[in-house]
């Protein structure tokens, strides 16, 4: 299934504030965190920067087979992988200020755009779960140590074709564009 339009609002408000302030951008103080958050949020909305899209696929438990991870894992019932982005716009965006000199805003637009990118793969998770009837669900990537194999990339990408929303693999398997990232979720 590919989703694209998909409202940023919704996205805002799953954005992870305590991750963003206190382990991207290392701000403990409260007060001025949010003043820097609301000063970058606006800045990326009226140069808008964010492009969230996403394809998933709901798989029956069987297919499971395929997947090649670290401890066996079963699932009863249906499955699902996901790939979201938050769109190459955010990513060019970073790179021009780096180029400029602007190191400061580059940092905290980086920040904001891997929070922005793990809160989508939240939305996209929860309308999943929704989907296939799971009351809790447990999100796994290629690469963390449950799955380590980023070859496992491949499969999701021949599965799920995410050239559909602009994301390729390079040949090192990495996700571009950079803001991107993919995911089983199984229920649990």
């Amino acid at each position: 299934m590919l989703l694209k339009n998909i409202p940023i609002e919704q996205i805002y408000k799953l954005i992870d504030r305590p991750v963003l302030f206190k382990t991207r951008w290392q701000m403990k103080d409260q007060q001025l965190a949010e003043y820097t958050f609301s000063q970058v949020w606006a800045m990326s909305l009226k140069q808008d920067l964010w492009h969230p899209q996403a394809v998933y696929k709901i798989m029956p438990a069987n297919s499971i087979k395929q997947f090649n991870f670290a401890l066996k894992i079963n699932v009863a019932s249906k499955f699902a992988l996901q790939l979201v982005t938050a769109g190459s716009v955010v990513k060019d965006k970073t790179t021009k200020l780096g180029q400029a000199g602007q190191v400061e805003q580059q940092f905290l637009l980086h920040g904001l755009a891997a929070e922005f990118t793990e809160a989508l793969a939240v939305w996209c998770n929860n309308k999943i779960a929704q989907i296939i009837q799971a009351k809790k669900t447990r999100r796994l990537s290629p690469g963390y140590p449950i799955w380590p194999s980023l070859t496992e990339q491949t499969k999701i990408f021949a599965l799920l074709k995410p050239e559909k929303i602009g994301v390729t693999l390079s040949d090192t398997l990495q996700m571009i564009p950079e803001f991107s990232t993919s995911a089983i979720v199984l229920p649990i």
